[in-house]
């Protein structure tokens, strides 16, 4: 017989071609069954996202039956700020006959309400108060870090369960004895360090 191979989704599931992974480490593995009448020895991965995703093909001991094999892709989280893309080939070595599969996984992000940022800044009056800022991240809470340089402004992250993010939670103190205005910058970064969004912040000094 012509050596053959294909991809499934399940038993009975359609051909596959890519897989997309979400950004954090939850969820990171995932897997497709391979169709085919080659010796499992006689076929070979190659695979171009091996630095942030792990191709493991073996027999499927669910079914059983010969040239049933399993792939699973096992990718780590994504600390980076860009979309991770690379492809998964399985060539039997003996001959042309080959199949891939197209791996990508979601590129970070975190949004703030209001759109603020850099340039539209988050402004607040003298007295001293907590404030609560929504953000939007497909990063889990947990995997994020928010810091500021400035001592009279205290930053922090509220789990939010109703939506994929959370709160930012400032606290500002007293700028009463102050007729200037002060400046601070909020980042929120992975655990690696890399900046997702940053916004800047004015408390306004006391006039009469």
């Amino acid at each position: 017989a012509e050596p053959r191979m294909m991809l499934y989704d399940d038993y009975y599931g359609k051909n596959v071609t890519s897989m997309n992974f979400p950004v954090s480490v939850s969820g990171a593995s995932k897997y497709v069954y391979v169709n085919s009448n080659i010796p499992l020895e006689d076929i070979e991965v190659e695979n171009t996202a091996s630095s942030w995703c792990e191709a493991k093909l073996g027999k499927n001991s669910d079914y059983g039956y010969y040239g049933r094999y399993i792939l699973i892709v096992t990718a780590t989280e994504n600390d980076t700020d860009t979309k991770r893309t690379g492809t998964i080939t399985l060539k039997y070595r003996n001959g042309d006959t080959s199949v891939k599969l197209n791996v990508e996984q979601e590129t970070p992000y975190v949004t703030v309400d209001n759109g603020y940022s850099e340039n539209k800044p988050f402004t607040v009056g003298y007295s001293g108060n907590y404030y609560f800022i929504n953000f939007q991240s497909n990063v889990d809470i947990i995997d994020l870090n928010v810091t500021n340089a400035e001592s009279w402004l205290e930053t922090g992250l509220y789990n939010d369960s109703y939506s994929s993010g959370g709160k930012i939670r400032l606290y500002f103190s007293s700028n009463s004895e102050s007729n200037s205005d002060r400046k601070d910058k909020v980042v929120i970064s992975n655990k690696k360090g890399t900046v997702l969004h940053s916004f800047k912040v004015v408390q306004k000094g006391y006039r009469l």
